[in-house]
């Protein structure tokens, strides 16, 4: 039983990706072009040449709503959900299909998972292939663990934005995007002003408690996978969204 739930998950899985495959290929492009645009800022706050509170929050701001982002793919689900409510009709068309209701959340977590994955891959390659200051700082080692503990960040943070997904309207849904933009510039503020970055702290905390980064960020993408399965199975038994 396990086993077909989980082949009808990545056959809805791989259905999506393929049918909107210029979009997955946008998407990835995106994902390097945001990455040679963190260099510049990545390389003052690592070289301490011409850091600033602007620079220090810049970072952080682009880095949060990237980092947010990598589960995300380019399409016209994606494009129209303010439109036309995409993302909640899509979700009326899959419960039409005689799969289990845990079938849905697992594809739609394998369509997470490889985004997540691809795109993160994508965007953190460059920057510590471009950036000798990352390398010299962060052993190979010490910079996987670094990435562990973004994608892990990434997968709770669009975890939030699937629940908003299948549980509000397009518009409402549009609104706590924005608001979530807004946390992330006040924080990276917030933050800046201590003169401090945390991009910066996290990889210093990457090279000096490698073990303990990696082992806690193991423990929340687990745990985050757990709770949010239960979570989105109880919003897609819960809702009524026909």
């Amino acid at each position: 039983m396990k086993g077909k739930r989980w082949k009808d998950a990545w056959m809805l899985c791989r259905r999506d990706l393929q049918r909107y495959w210029v979009g997955l290929l946008f998407t990835f492009l995106f994902a390097a072009y945001m990455a040679v645009c963190t260099l510049p800022m990545l390389g003052a706050n690592l070289g301490q040449e011409e850091d600033s509170v602007i620079i220090r929050c810049m970072l952080d701001f682009v880095s949060l709503i990237m980092i947010g982002n990598l589960g995300f793919v380019f399409n016209r689900r994606g494009r129209r959900y303010l439109a036309d409510d995409s993302h909640r009709k899509h979700i009326v068309k899959l419960r039409t299909l005689p799969v289990e209701l845990k079938t849905i959340v697992l594809s739609r977590f394998m369509h997470l998972s490889l985004a997540t994955l691809i795109n993160g891959t994508i965007y953190f390659s460059i920057q510590y292939v471009f950036m000798r200051d990352l390398r010299q700082l962060l052993p190979i080692g010490n910079f996987l663990v670094y990435v562990l503990a973004l994608m892990t960040f990434a997968v709770l943070i669009h975890m939030f934005y699937l629940a908003f997904e299948w549980s509000v309207s397009g518009k409402r849904y549009m609104i706590i995007v924005l608001l979530m933009m807004i946390g992330y510039l006040l924080i990276s503020i917030g933050v800046s002003f201590t003169g401090q970055s945390l991009m910066i702290m996290l990889i210093n905390s990457s090279n000096q408690y490698a073990l303990a980064v990696g082992v806690i960020s193991v423990a929340v993408l687990i745990q985050t996978y757990t709770y949010s399965g239960k979570i989105m199975l109880g919003l897609l038994k819960r809702k009524d969204l026909m």
